[in-house]
């Protein structure tokens, strides 16, 4: 038996025909769609990786206490950009004892506290102060602070598992198909 007669000559396989002009083009748009989500989540990565450091630093080593309220002014309703209400924001005057010194502060601006009643019915709500300064106080960020350590590496994981993927596949005519897509999707919505 001859090569033709059992199905040609091994090799490198059937000739492709040449890259028409609009297949190049269409490539180039892709990778570089590509390249931008990958820029795009590169930012992310590291905005949520600068967010979970500063927030493991803010008020850190700060004591929190229960502050006698002076007064609660200025409350006034916070909206977003669609006009929805996202919450009040009050000024709040508070009277705070640190080491036998009575302090006066203030926190502006900051979201509605709770409003506890200590001894002889005095209103009072949680602050945090600075020990190494005593007059600088914040609203408590504990909490906050649990919360970001939970949800900041989850969200880190998952797009460092797609900046992986696009950066895998950058050359995969399904991902520059997707990125593509996606980019004149973003442009047409502008």
């Amino acid at each position: 038996m001859t090569n033709s007669q059992i199905g040609g000559k091994r090799g490198k396989g059937r000739r492709q025909a040449p890259r028409s002009d609009l297949n190049k083009a269409a490539s180039i748009f892709g990778s570089v769609a590509v390249i931008r989500i990958l820029v795009i989540y590169g930012i992310t990565i590291l905005g949520l990786i600068i967010g979970l450091i500063y927030g493991n630093i803010h008020q850190k080593g700060w004591v929190s206490i229960r502050a006698e309220l002076v007064s609660e002014e200025g409350c006034h309703e916070e909206y977003n950009n669609k006009g929805k209400a996202t919450g009040k924001k009050c000024d709040y005057v508070v009277l705070y004892t640190v080491d036998g010194v009575v302090n006066n502060g203030s926190l502006n601006n900051v979201p509605r506290q709770t409003i506890l009643y200590g001894p002889q019915g005095k209103q009072q709500i949680e602050i945090e102060y600075n020990p190494k300064n005593p007059s600088q106080i914040g609203t408590p960020f504990a909490a906050t602070r649990e919360t970001l350590n939970i949800v900041l590496p989850i969200v880190i994981i998952f797009f460092s598992v797609l900046f992986y993927l696009f950066y895998k596949n950058r050359n995969n005519r399904v991902v520059k198909g997707i990125a593509g897509v996606s980019w004149a999707v973003n442009m047409i919505r502008r």
